[in-house]
């Protein structure tokens, strides 16, 4: 007991020296002091298990009662009907924690007193004496171990006892018997302890009120727990109500439409208990706390539903982002500034549904944008890690996934997002759910070509390595290296320029590492390493070029040389004599057309030559002449 330890009381006798007056009136205060303590102590443990709260200590127990809020519980324990729990002013005590004592405080002490005048109590006090009468002959009536005179003598007013239950006349006498017993057995053990200072009591071996009442609710307290754990394994609900209802447990909060969720709950617990340990009260106010909670939240659920489809049937984005961010139901969070697109997403899903949406299918709508939001942000950044590990979000509910082409997924995504933001003319266009599965799509497709490209390539290569015609016809000649122009009758050309071919490209650099690149159909570079099998979509530190190693491109540049030169030979011994005479025929028509070009030179030359030569012999006769007349001229001066 709180303060007992320091106001222990003290009763003169013949040994004590003779006290002055004042000591006298000094030591009679104490005393009273103590007796009062106890007494508060009693009610405060009476009161405790009427109501099955806990009190303040008993010295703080007087402020504590000012606010009346424990009387009213009090009260309702006497008298539920005339004070019912929501009449109950500051019922949680947080505007008494807050700001103190409130008028409206006196409201639960008035509720009390009108309880206590309910059944039947006197309005100050009630007789003492017929009070310890009728617990002494509880006692006495436990003693004799007679369940039913002791149900009798609990029954007797005097008594002051309540929620007295029939057909539990055992219970209580075992219970009490056992309280009892343990009490004697203390109060026995302190009066053979030479150090202690104890001083009998009657009521050290005897119940008082309120034990005998709190060992009563507690037997009421555990028929209660027992029915409520049958009418949970039986499925009656109606059972279930009721002693979730029962004053006996003193359960909070319980609310009868909730019933379902209090079932589902209390049996969750249940099952996660061991099969023999059945619920206790604790775990009943756990599950009915949780199931409360767990009801709030569904009906918070169907408001959103319900807000949601009328922003969506309303075309109101500002309503629709509302809903969407009630924190108590707990959806996929939303980004506000981008509201309506989640208007046009999810209107299409109610179009297409043609009806309103449910609250899992707004979820996985708005965890659907959320991922692709995320694998859009991740584009944006350049990490292909970062990129493929948004692409797994089981939200985006994105197929075939393959971690190791995530640079591949990286470059197939950026040149899409960028071509849309292109010809939207939006820098900020987003790809859309298809539209990345469709290039995570071509970016496997590309890869399985890129497998088989250059395992067919490697395959020549091996072929060539190992000298056989055979073998190295079947390689160049397989579906999926795809060759044109590739035929039986060129082998041996084949198999001596492409070892040509591969003598030149080792004398260029490093062999023996096994890698190659092939270009796939849309010109991407594809890595492989016919060693080990692995491949790579950028040439990495780890990728070192093996020169002694034909590509698909040299292979084909090689093979379209020897058949086109094959071809041309080909042609030339079929139409030899055609040949010639086609020969003899250019060369007859080219001498018939030289001749014919002199004729007919000569033919529109041959005036003006006639009349050049006339002119020169004219000029050359006027020149011999001259000459000869001169000469003349000087033999005869």
């Amino acid at each position: 007991m709180e303060g007992q330890e320091n106001h222990k009381p003290h009763y003169r006798t013949l040994e004590d020296e003779r006290l002055t007056a004042d000591e006298m009136d000094e030591q009679r205060k104490r005393n009273i002091a103590y007796e009062y303590l106890c007494h508060l102590e009693e009610a405060k443990i009476w009161i405790e298990a009427c109501i099955n709260e806990e009190l303040p200590p008993t010295t703080e127990l007087e402020e504590g009662l000012r606010n009346g809020v424990q009387l009213a519980r009090l009260g309702h324990f006497f008298a539920p009907t005339v004070v019912p729990l929501k009449k109950i002013y500051d019922k949680e005590l947080s505007r008494y924690s807050t700001r103190g004592l409130h008028f409206r405080h006196t409201d639960n002490i008035n509720h009390w007193l009108r309880a206590m005048e309910e059944i039947g109590l006197p309005s100050l006090s009630v007789d003492d004496a017929a009070l310890h009468a009728a617990i002494i002959a509880i006692n006495e009536a436990i003693d004799q171990q007679i369940a039913p005179d002791t149900y009798t003598a609990l029954q007797n007013p005097s008594a002051m006892l309540v929620n007295l239950q029939l057909g539990t006349p055992e219970e209580y006498q075992e219970y009490l018997y056992n309280a009892k017993d343990v009490k004697a057995e203390n109060a026995r053990n302190k009066s053979l302890d030479p150090d202690s200072t104890y001083e009998h009591d009657v009521y050290d071996e005897l119940l008082t009120q309120a034990e005998i009442q709190g060992n009563i609710n507690k037997v009421n307290t555990n028929l209660a727990v027992k029915k409520l754990n049958e009418a949970l394994l039986s499925g009656d609900k109606t059972a279930l109500l009721e002693m979730l209802q029962s004053p006996a447990l003193g359960l909070r909060d319980v609310k009868p439409a909730n019933i379902d969720f209090y079932a589902q709950s209390l049996l969750r617990i249940r099952q996660s208990k061991p099969e023999d340990d059945a619920l206790n009260k604790e775990d009943i106010q756990n599950a009915v706390n949780e199931a409360n909670l767990e009801a709030d939240v569904e009906y918070q659920k169907s408001q959103t539903v319900l807000l949601v489809n009328q922003a969506l049937a309303g075309q109101d984005p500002d309503l629709l982002m509302k809903s969407l961010q009630n924190p108590v139901v707990q959806l996929t969070p939303v980004h506000s500034q981008v509201g309506q697109l989640y208007l046009e997403e999810l209107a299409s899903m109610r179009s297409e549904k043609g009806e309103d949406l449910e609250f899992e299918e707004i979820d996985a709508a708005l965890q659907g944008i959320l991922a692709i939001t995320k694998i859009n942000e991740a584009i944006d950044k350049g990490d292909e890690n970062e990129t493929v590990e948004a692409l797994q979000l089981p939200a985006a509910q994105l197929n075939d996934i393959q971690p190791e082409q995530a640079f591949h997924y990286q470059v197939l995504l950026a040149k899409q997002k960028d071509k849309k933001a292109e010809e939207s003319d939006d820098e900020a266009a987003e790809l859309w759910l298809e539209e990345i599965q469709t290039c995570v799509d071509k970016g496997n497709s590309n890869y399985l070509e890129g497998i088989k490209i250059s395992k067919s390539v490697s395959a020549v290569n091996e072929a060539l390595a190992a000298g056989e015609h055979e073998p190295l016809l079947t390689a160049l000649s397989a579906s999926d290296l795809n060759l044109h122009s590739v035929t039986g009758d060129c082998i041996e050309g084949y198999q001596a320029s492409l070892l040509h071919a591969v003598e030149e490209s080792s004398s260029q650099g490093e062999t023996g590492s096994g890698w190659m690149m092939n270009r796939l159909k849309d010109n991407t570079k594809f890595f492989y390493n016919m060693h080990t099998n692995q491949h790579a979509w950028t040439r990495g530190d780890n990728v070192i070029k093996d020169y002694s190693l034909l590509t698909r491109d040299e292979i084909q540049r090689i093979v379209s040389e020897v058949t086109a030169k094959y071809d041309r030979e080909m042609l030339f011994k079929a139409n030899e004599n055609l040949i010639t005479k086609i020969q003899a025929h250019v060369r007859g028509h080219n001498a018939r057309k030289a001749y014919r070009d002199r004729v007919d030179f000569m033919t529109r030359q041959l005036p003006a030559i006639l009349k050049i030569q006339l002119q020169s012999y004219v000029r050359m006769w006027r020149a011999k002449k001259a000459y000869q007349e001169r000469l003349q001229y000087f033999r005869d001066n």
